[in-house]
């Protein structure tokens, strides 16, 4: 039922009392600010622990002598009362410190990403008439700012200060942060010193925090959920937890985090919960030290919130009515089931308050869905609306909600997704919930355009696109059935932990394949008893090649785990076998069966391109970068062998022209590289793998970071993984880890973890099977988009082809041998390395001592 068309009616009296009860939220403001409950904790406690970093541990004195040595610096530098001062700091102590520096000298802090262009940190520091910058100490290296702007550095000393120096300059009502709008980067909201403290103290008071919690934290300095984070730990006197950098997509590095340092609350993202769940499941569970978890960020399922409170843990679900204001709503989740299809919004905070009105502007009714809007603290300097009894400024929140006879509100709908069908706005939130009540799902994306359905499984289910496709027939109305659903192996993350649905959207593809009945394969009839024949043989092939009972002739193969390599052995498979001459260009544009045996393969055209995927600015995608050459694909093993005999690599049309000798060079470089395809079973030495490693090492001249191979800036995107095959490494236990350039030390991701033999090509599985180690090169791509855009990955493959080279050149002298690979299954990467969505796969080597007599 929906208020959008009612005429203005009375509500009845006991409904007007409930929702005046609802509100009933004001309190006294404190007349204090987060510096200041700080200042007193480290004048009265100065040894009680405030920040617990793998790279630094400090008390509330030491964090309070930082934050005045760099706050001093501001004040020495001409930063004024008020003024904007840009916090640039990568995840870790130094976020938290350089935050409260800011606000220690009285200037507004602007969080801006170390990962974002330069264009971007200048734009940003323009906009907001910035006078300085507080980083850290290697950012100082890595960036440069405009000259005007005085740079602070963030640093440990152990100088006497006065921690009982008051702040300078801050009044409640001044502003603290400018956060960004979500879906809108550049326009920022600014917050209070007043809806920090006030925010935080009442999320303390709620939990209940006091000096012996420990707080996991995994946002940045950049978010509303950080700044929740930081504000409502420090405000009590607790201990704020943080991991390593390289750990905030690893939930087994939280684990241990948690257990190690006693963590009692986690404040985390549905998405984070969902991979906390999954891997704590295995282990035995959540750490007993755990009492509390805050979920905020995204809406959040009422069988995960279950699945939590299943673990002895108390759950509250925290929201921010106006993004990206702190936290204005509160419900703690209980045992009695939800009628909703996500956990409810719940009840305004302290000095919030929250009201539904229809689209008269009228108070709605009791379960009767209209807009939620927002007054009290939540509500701004950009109220818009009047409410229609009190007169108080409200503004709109992006939900539409309902309020229950328990005085809870539950959100319906979200603007940002919302179609339009026969000209009435519908909630995509709909099929988010059905999908995500699937007992094999998840994580659920579902975007506007299209609509398109992003789902990640269970791991090792069966279910694939179409079945989830056929489910939500049943569930959901036909006009909200998306056009796509995919199923990824993970969904991409922002920095918070919410699902990044720009990243998303930036790949929605463009055209249906599974909501709608598949199309037909252009030249198949499927009467005809012969083409049927031939049907049944290809599909007997592709079975014995790729390893399954059976494949229909319109399947399409990509789907079902096939990839391009494996198309071309299947088009060489069925020329040899059958006679057939396979189109692998066509077969990799439509790859199933049915295209295989068509007799009309010339008359498929190609899909016309969708403008709204090109890209903007920039040469195309490498993808896209392919130089059309007028010659067939050669598919079968002689015609490509005999290729390769040719030599066309080399310029013959130059082999008779007169050229200028060169004389002899004695090679004294030893042995030379060459690759290795056979292994010894004996173990590999860690002096040898270190030998090895230390290829990658990063070391420091001058100041400066560097290595034994280019990188285009100095971007260094390359990331090294190794894997240990159980008992074949000396010291070294068989499973995952990174090798850590900087530490010297290759770091544990997960013990016993394996990569199946079968994600090789079979060409490979025999070299994999005796190999004692491999090594994953992997492209961290943030680490250099943004300072090449489109060209980023051709620096990132020219970057580890310079390794790769240095690799095999090192192992030939340490007595090792490698084996590049250049084509696998990448799925089994990502959960085995803890990978990003944006993490790409460059390169792969496999290695080991050289069998005797061992041929490249």
């Amino acid at each position: 039922m929906t208020a959008a068309h009612l005429r203005p009616v009375a509500l009845p009296d006991d409904q007007r009392e409930l929702i005046a009860k609802l509100n009933e939220t004001t309190v006294p403001v404190p007349e204090t600010t987060l510096v200041e409950l700080v200042a007193r904790v480290a004048a009265d406690h100065p040894d009680r622990l405030a920040l617990a970093s793998p790279r630094q541990a400090l008390t509330y004195g030491q964090l309070w002598r930082a934050v005045t040595l760099v706050a001093d610096q501001l004040v020495a530098a001409g930063v004024s009362p008020g003024a904007r001062v840009l916090l640039c700091a990568e995840y870790g102590w130094e976020h938290i410190a350089g935050a409260l520096a800011v606000l220690r000298a009285g200037a507004v802090y602007v969080p801006v990403s170390a990962a974002v262009p330069q264009t971007v940190r200048w734009a940003a520091a323009a906009r907001h008439e910035a006078t300085a910058v507080v980083t850290q100490p290697w950012l100082t290296n890595r960036l440069a700012w405009p000259e005007s702007l005085a740079v602070c550095t963030m640093s440990m000393s152990e100088n006497a200060v006065d921690v009982l120096a008051p702040s300078r300059h801050i009044r409640p009502e001044q502003p603290a942060v400018l956060l960004e709008m979500p879906g809108q980067p550049t326009e920022r909201v600014a917050l209070t010193h007043a809806e920090v403290i006030n925010s935080a103290l009442d999320a303390a008071r709620r939990l209940e925090l006091g000096a012996n919690d420990r707080v996991l934290s995994l946002s940045p300095a950049t978010s509303t959920l950080g700044l929740c984070e930081m504000a409502t730990t420090l405000a009590a006197g607790a201990t704020l937890v943080l991991c390593q950098d390289i750990d905030l997509r690893r939930p087994a590095a939280w684990l241990d985090r948690m257990r190690g340092d006693q963590v009692t609350v986690w404040v985390a993202t549905p998405s984070l919960v969902d991979l906390m769940l999954e891997e704590s499941t295995p282990g035995g569970g959540l750490p007993e030290s755990l009492r509390a978890v805050v979920v905020s960020g995204e809406r959040f399922s009422p069988d995960r919130a279950t699945d939590l409170r299943g673990t002895g843990v108390r759950v509250a679900y925290a929201t921010s009515p106006v993004p990206p204001r702190p936290w204005g709503c509160w419900h703690e989740v209980t045992d009695d089931p939800s009628r909703a299809k996500s956990v409810p919004l719940g009840q305004p905070m302290a000095n919030q308050r929250l009201y539904v009105l229809s689209g008269t502007g009228e108070q709605s009714p009791l379960w009767v869905t209209g807009q939620l809007y927002a007054g009290g603290m939540s509500a701004g300097a950009g109220a818009e609306t009047k409410h229609p009894d009190t007169g108080e400024a409200l503004t709109r929140t992006p939900y539409t909600a309902r309020l229950s006879p328990e005085a809870v509100l539950e959100a319906v709908g979200d603007r940002s997704a919302e179609v339009v069908v026969q000209g009435r706005p519908v909630s995509l939130w709909e099929v988010e919930a059905a999908l995500r009540a699937h007992e094999e799902v998840r994580q659920v994306a579902v975007l506007p355009a299209g609509p398109v359905a992003y789902v990640r499984l269970r791991s090792g289910t069966g279910v694939g696109a179409a079945d989830l496709s056929e489910y939500l027939r049943r569930k959901v109305s036909p006009y909200l059935l998306p056009a796509t659903i995919e199923v990824r192996s993970s969904l991409p993350l922002t920095a918070d932990g919410l699902v990044d649905r720009a990243v998303l959207a930036s790949t929605v593809p463009s055209a249906p394949v599974a909501a709608a009945d598949p199309p037909a394969v252009p030249g198949v009839v499927g009467t005809d008893s012969q083409e049927q024949e031939l049907i049944a043989r290809v599909s007997a092939i592709a079975c014995r090649l790729f390893d399954v009972s059976e494949i229909g002739a319109d399947v399409n193969l990509l789907d079902i785990g096939v990839t391009s390599f494996q198309l071309v052995r299947l088009a060489t498979a069925v020329g040899d076998e059958l006679g057939i001459t396979v189109d692998v260009e066509e077969l990799l544009r439509f790859p199933s069966i049915g295209v295989i045996v068509s007799s009309h393969l010339g008359t498929v055209e190609a899909a016309a391109p969708n403008p709204a995927l090109a890209p903007a600015v920039g040469p195309a995608p490498v993808s896209d970068r392919v130089v059309a050459v007028d010659a067939p694909q050669l598919t079968t093993l002689v015609e490509r062998q005999a290729f390769k005999d040719a030599r066309h690599g080399i310029r013959h049309d130059l082999d008779e022209r007169a050229g200028v000798p060169l004389p002899a060079v004695a090679d004294t470089a030893g042995p030379t590289r060459r690759s290795v395809r056979a292994f010894a079973p004996q173990r590999v030495s860690l002096a040898a793998l270190a030998t090895l490693l230390a290829a990658v090492r990063m070391s420091v001249h001058d100041g400066e970071p560097k290595f034994r191979y280019p990188s285009a800036g100095g971007a260094y995107p390359v990331q090294v993984y190794l894997l240990a095959a159980p008992g074949r490494v000396a010291g070294v236990e068989g499973g995952a880890y990174y090798v850590h350039p900087a530490r010297d030390e290759i770091i544990p991701l997960g013990p016993r973890a394996v990569f199946p033999a079968s994600a090789h090509a079979d060409i490979n599985r025999d070299a994999f099977r005796q190999s004692a180690f491999s090594l994953f090169l992997i492209g961290r791509m943030p680490a250099i988009v943004p300072l090449y855009g489109d060209l980023a990955l051709d620096f990132t493959l020219i970057e580890a082809g310079a390794l790769s080279q240095l690799l095999a050149d090192v192992a030939a002298r340490c007595g090792l041998g490698l084996c590049p690979i250049g084509t696998l299954d990448t799925a089994p990467l990502a959960p085995l390395f803890g990978l990003d969505e944006q993490d790409r796969f460059l390169h792969a080597l496999l290695g080991g001592v050289p069998a005797q007599g061992a041929r490249s």
